[in-house]
């Protein structure tokens, strides 16, 4: 086994017995009997390591998470395994984590974003592709909330439903918008 993935299984095994504020780099070296440098070395942060372990976690048996369309593919299983984890999540959500996942949803965007502007035969500047990409994960992210403060109960399907949404037309109608904005400038 590698040392990243000794990393994330020892980061899950912590979060499901005590609060991510609690847990520190000794703890998770220690746990993973990896080195603190080696740690370091795959990643920038505790809040890094807690959300690939989570992301490792729920798409361990499925294939990689490269684009958007694949997290959509896999999104219902993730709701369902944080509902199925409750205390995991609870123990997830700390301002760090959200970060590191607002991140990486960004990322994900702007891939999406990308392909919609070679649909549409446009290119965004990079101010206005960062804020058609931050405001559509601030929504992903607003209706991963929803569902946990639901308790979980909403039905996951309906969740991905909304998700795989934000990216179809309202993706595309923000491009043109930012089209007509440019034009008249």
């Amino acid at each position: 086994m590698y040392a990243e993935e000794k990393l994330k299984i020892a980061m899950l095994s912590l979060l499901e017995t005590e609060p991510f504020s609690d847990i520190t780099v000794t703890k998770v070296c220690l746990h993973s009997k990896v080195s603190r440098p080696t740690f370091y070395h795959h990643y920038t942060s505790l809040a890094n390591l807690a959300f690939q372990s989570v992301l490792y976690r729920t798409s361990k048996d499925l294939p990689g998470i490269e684009s958007w369309e694949d997290l959509l593919i896999q999104f219902r299983d993730l709701l369902l395994y944080l509902r199925d984890n409750k205390t995991l999540c609870d123990h997830i959500s700390s301002p760090e984590v959200r970060r590191e996942f607002m991140i990486y949803l960004e990322s994900l965007l702007k891939k999406a974003v990308k392909r919609q502007e070679t649909l549409l035969n446009y290119y965004l500047s990079p101010i206005n592709e960062q804020f058609v990409s931050h405001s559509f994960a601030e929504m992903f992210i607003s209706l991963i909330r929803e569902y946990f403060s639901s308790d979980m109960t909403i039905d996951p399907n309906i969740v991905t439903t909304q998700c795989q949404a934000l990216l179809g037309n309202a993706v595309a109608t923000s491009i043109r918008g930012f089209m007509r904005l440019d034009q008249q400038s």
